[in-house]
Formats: C-alpha cells, structure tokens, sequence
C-alpha cells in the first residue's frame, strides 16, 4: 500500500475512512483520494455519475463513491480520475469496466432560432410600431382640431354687430349722466369767480347728454 500524504489516502483506506464517518456521532472531516497516476487528490464528496445506472449522485457526503450509489445502491468498483482520466481502482478487483465520473451539469444549448420565425416576428414587430405611431398621430390630430374649434370665434352677423354698438351707446349715455353730478361740481368750484360761465354749466351738461341720447337713438333706428 502507498504511502498517505496528510489529507490525501489511497483507494482502500479512503473507502474504509468514509465508512467510518457514516457511523453516528463520527466526525466528518474532508476525506481525499490520491491518484496514482497524477498524484493529485480527489474529493471524497465529489458529485459523480453511477457506471452502473448513470444516476447522478449529488447527496456526496452519504452517496459517495467510497461508498454507494443512491439509486442502485451498488459500490463502484473504480474511478476515473477527473484531473488524468486514469483509471483508479476502488476495491482489490481491480474491475474497470463501469467506473465512477466525475458529475458536470451540462449547460443548456440556446434555443435554436428559425430564420423565417425570426424574420416573421421583426416584421411584427415593425407593423406593431408603425400602427402605434399612426394612433398617436390620430389623437394629436384630434386633439389640434378641438383646440381650433375653441380659440376660432364664429364671426358676428350685422344684427350682432348693430346691437353691440347700441349698447356701448346706451353704455355712454348712462356714464355720462351718472358723471354728471360730480363734473357739476367740479365745474362749479373751478369757475366760481366768472359767475357767466358758471350759469352755463347746468345747460352744457343737458346739452351734451341730450346729444349722446341723440346719437344712440339714431344708431337704434339703424
């Protein structure tokens, strides 16, 4: 039997080191197989594939392969080492013809994509976008139409016109003669040493009402 290197054992005394650990209360520290071929130390609870069912065993530290196979629950014979693909034999039999691997998940493939599916669904994709454009420019459209039709006034008729300017008229008048007692006085404070046009004052506001009254009636009658 070769000699053990701290951490690492050979085929029979890993086997027998791990069928120690499963007793209960045993301790369970790192286990390592040594190659004899590349000298490099395998893992004990390295996830593995059965050569016997091909179940992958990834519950390593019960399910080793110094131990058994959790689905057929037989004890592989041999190994294949992962670093040297030597093969490294498990028991006295020396049997290698359904050895233990190394377990690697295979990564999955991309989804193959077909080139008219591709094409098919970028057309979509475009016709999408496009009729998503036109909606938009359909509710800007009806948007710039509403916005119109409230900041154009419809044009007045002459009758509208005509009754407007009456009632700026009528308007006029009724500021002139609410003004009328205020300018009275007014005038009468300003022109209180010429006593001649002061007397005047009275009939000039009469007048200038009664021409405005005047002016309105005739827009009326118009």
């Amino acid at each position: 039997m070769k000699q053990s290197s701290p951490g690492k054992t050979t085929s029979q005394e890993a086997r027998e080191a791990f069928q120690k650990q499963l007793r209960p209360f045993a301790s369970r520290e790192p286990i390592q197989l040594l190659c004899g071929r590349c000298n490099k130390a395998v893992p004990g609870d390295m996830e593995w594939i059965c050569g016997y069912c091909r179940h992958p065993n990834l519950r390593t530290r019960t399910y080793s392969f110094l131990n058994r196979c959790q689905s057929c629950g037989k004890e592989p014979k041999s190994l294949v080492c992962p670093h040297c693909e030597a093969m490294v034999f498990l028991t006295d039999e020396k049997d290698g013809m359904q050895p233990a691997r190394k377990f690697v998940a295979l990564e999955e493939p991309p989804p193959t994509v077909d080139p008219r599916e591709q094409k098919r669904k970028a057309h979509e994709d475009e016709v999408e976008e496009l009729n998503r454009q036109i909606q938009l420019a359909e509710k800007n459209a009806l948007l710039a139409r509403a916005k119109a039709a409230v900041d154009i006034k419809p044009e007045k008729s002459e009758k509208e016109k005509s009754v407007d300017q009456l009632v700026n008229r009528i308007r006029s008048v009724l500021k002139l003669e609410l003004a009328a007692p205020k300018a009275r006085a007014m005038l009468v404070d300003e022109f209180k040493d010429n006593p001649e046009i002061a007397g005047r004052i009275d009939e000039v506001i009469k007048m200038i009402i009664e021409e405005q009254d005047f002016r309105s009636d005739t827009d009326r009658r118009v």
